[in-house]
């Protein structure tokens, strides 16, 4: 199985939270709020096209896989790590409101550091435990 795109994607994931934890320690600055909202709209167009592929296409195919490890660690990464995405965009859909950013740039921040730091945590998980056994398929 082909892991080298998710992985690339990955990276442009880590660079785009990257650009919006600087926008989120830079909120109190005039153009704050606007460089936030750039941030996540270029992080959540990026995660969208990802996770759509991850959850309709790796996902399920992993779980088919015929290792059973295999299966089991997609399940299991499913279950522990399977609400991320509607968590992620009820966030998103939230903030990208008008004035959302500007009228509460503490909760926005709190928000998302949380959303960052769950985020990373998937996508270091699925690096270092979950595409190793989905490259393992193909060889």
């Amino acid at each position: 199985m082909m892991i080298g795109n998710f992985r690339r994607q990955h990276q442009e994931l880590g660079h785009l939270a990257s650009a919006l934890d600087e926008a989120v320690n830079a909120i109190d600055e005039p153009e704050g709020p606007q460089r936030a909202k750039h941030a996540l709209a270029q992080l959540t167009g990026k995660l969208k096209i990802h996770l759509v592929m991850e959850d309709g296409s790796l996902y399920p195919r992993l779980l088919q896989a015929p290792s059973a490890e295999t299966a089991q660690t997609a399940q299991r990464f499913m279950t522990e790590m399977g609400g991320l995405s509607a968590t992620y965009m009820s966030y998103a859909t939230k903030w990208k409101q008008p004035g959302a950013i500007d009228g509460h740039p503490e909760l926005f921040t709190s928000e998302t550091k949380g959303i960052l730091k769950v985020l990373g945590e998937r996508i270091k998980r699925e690096n270092r435990e979950l595409y190793p056994l989905a490259e393992s398929l193909t060889q």
